[in-house]
């Protein structure tokens, strides 16, 4: 486990502005970059929990489930003639249970955070709007073990 975080004065949260997602497609061995990217929502994460209280109790008493992760989602201005939107795009068309929730993906954040996770493209849906720039939201549904900051996370 890394250290504890020690709050420090004078520190102050910083612009998220260049935060960049890649995509590592099941049989490729480069990073690509995702382009034209609107805002990023990362996963959350979060356990169920579960009421494990006898009755023998006065006072509840709760454990907890496994880790699970919300998708990650962002709009784009969408192009398919952009090569990082058409390996998407196909990525989220492939039937092949083999291979489709076996994508690279990888956030790297202006303050050094890294989160690095296997998963598949759930969502790619479209707007073309009468008028103004055609985008696409996307939904990329993680699974199994991820690394975030150097720390693997899942067994």
């Amino acid at each position: 486990m890394p250290p504890p975080v020690v709050p420090q004065e004078g520190l102050q949260g910083i612009s998220s502005h260049g935060t960049v997602i890649e995509m590592m497609p099941v049989g490729e061995t480069e990073w690509m970059e995702i382009a034209e990217l609107g805002d990023l929502q990362m996963p959350g994460f979060t356990r169920n929990e579960f009421d494990i209280t006898p009755h023998s109790k006065n006072i509840d008493q709760y454990v907890v489930g496994v880790l699970r992760r919300d998708p990650v989602t962002f709009p784009m201005f969408f192009n398919k003639q952009i090569t990082s939107h058409y390996v998407l795009q196909q990525a989220q068309l492939n039937s092949d249970s083999n291979t489709n929730m076996k994508n690279g993906f990888r956030v790297s954040s202006p303050d050094g955070g890294i989160l690095i996770f296997s998963g598949a493209v759930k969502e790619m849906k479209q707007t073309n709007p009468v008028d103004g720039v055609q985008t696409a939201n996307v939904v990329i549904r993680a699974t199994g073990n991820f690394i975030l900051d150097g720390e693997e996370y899942g067994d």
